[in-house]
């Protein structure tokens, strides 16, 4: 096995799991847990794989957005993000009976939250350069998914 270019690093995760429960995920000495692929029960008690998806692609943008304030000293207070996503045809993942559509993403909808002082185009500068560094964002573009992003700005 020949050594990682250092611009083309490969990241390693180890996922387990036992007859019943989540799986877990183990990444640079860290453990989460991960559910089903996918549940309709609210009462479901673990965070779905398709709901850490969602979540990741949230948390790119929540993070860079922070790192790039901070890196560009503009005052940042708070940042949050509200995500919404939708499947082609969330049955075929069941494997309902008729359902013919494909279960894979269809869209993801991030309504972006940020208490700052700066104005908002400072803001949406940091949004739109963090869009173009995050990795599973630009890979769900580069894959046809309907991405849309709505940024609210208040001090």
């Amino acid at each position: 096995m020949q050594p990682d270019d250092p611009r083309n690093p490969t990241w390693t995760l180890r996922i387990t799991a036992g007859a019943d429960g989540p799986a877990h995920a183990h990444a640079r000495g860290q453990r989460f847990d991960v559910g089903d692929p996918v549940s309709f029960d609210e009462a479901y008690p673990h965070a779905t794989a398709l709901e850490h998806v969602f979540a990741a692609a949230g948390a790119e943008l929540v993070n860079g957005v922070r790192a790039l304030a901070r890196a560009r000293r503009l005052e940042l207070d708070a940042v949050e993000a509200l995500v919404q996503g939708k499947l082609e045809d969330a049955l075929a993942q069941l494997g309902v009976v008729g359902a013919t559509g494909s279960p894979a993403i269809r869209s993801v909808h991030v309504r972006l939250y940020a208490s700052s002082t700066e104005p908002e185009p400072a803001v949406r500068e940091l949004l739109e350069l963090a869009q173009a560094r995050a990795p599973l964002w630009q890979t769900l573009q580069r894959a046809g998914v309907t991405l849309s992003v709505e940024l609210k700005v208040a001090p």
